[in-house]
């Protein structure tokens, strides 16, 4: 198993943008992922607006964190 090399704030935010791609700095290790897709974002959006219906439909208390 290969050791990784640490990355300090410093280095991390220095690190030229790749699109698509979205990097996250973990304990110094470098995490990359896809940036998320379209399809993605709308059913986000369809699963909080049915979530947010219920609410007002329930009057239950909610809270976003």
């Amino acid at each position: 198993m290969a050791t990784q090399k640490l990355l300090t704030v410093d280095q991390f935010l220095e690190l030229p943008d790749r699109e698509g791609v979205r990097r996250e700095l973990d304990e110094g290790r470098l995490i990359e992922m896809a940036t998320a897709s379209f399809l993605h974002g709308f059913v986000q959006g369809r699963i909080f607006g049915l979530l947010q219906k219920w609410v007002e439909d329930t009057r239950a208390e909610f809270c976003i964190s």
